[in-house]
């Protein structure tokens, strides 16, 4: 599997960014219902816990702990706002760190800029400071 994270890197390098530099009010609530992260989360959650909707409720929840402690190890001490974000905005900063560490090692960290000039992101002070964070240790 050691092609992977060179063809993932190639990928990361000539891909647009994902979040759009213009102001988009709504991109928060995108991030909280965007039907590609919440079909992860139903992915996450193996076929055999289908077996009752409590048995789908804690593992997603499970899920949803496993996520925010990777994203607590990348970014140790925000583990504070971490706590408070949504699961897709932990989504949204987990591919936001894997996406630009890949375009940082291609020499191609430009993209960052386009994080933090867009409003709706940056109300948001929780997932502000974490995007911030990333940011410092991306570059």
């Amino acid at each position: 599997m050691e092609w992977q994270k060179p063809a993932l890197a190639r990928i990361a390098a000539k891909m647009p960014s994902i979040v759009l530099e213009e102001p988009h009010d709504s991109i928060l609530n995108e991030l909280e219902y965007n039907s590609v992260i919440r079909q992860e989360y139903a992915h996450s959650v193996g076929p055999s816990d289908y077996t009752g909707t409590s048995n789908i409720f804690l593992s997603a929840i499970q899920v949803v702990s496993k996520h925010r402690a990777h994203l607590t190890k990348h970014i140790s001490l925000r583990g504070s706002e971490i706590r408070h974000l949504s699961p897709g905005q932990i989504m949204f900063l987990l591919t936001m760190h894997d996406m630009e560490s890949m375009r940082s090692a291609a020499g191609l960290p430009s993209s960052l800029v386009f994080y933090f000039t867009n409003s709706s992101l940056n109300g948001h002070y929780g997932l502000s400071v974490c995007m911030d964070s990333i940011a410092e240790k991306v570059c």
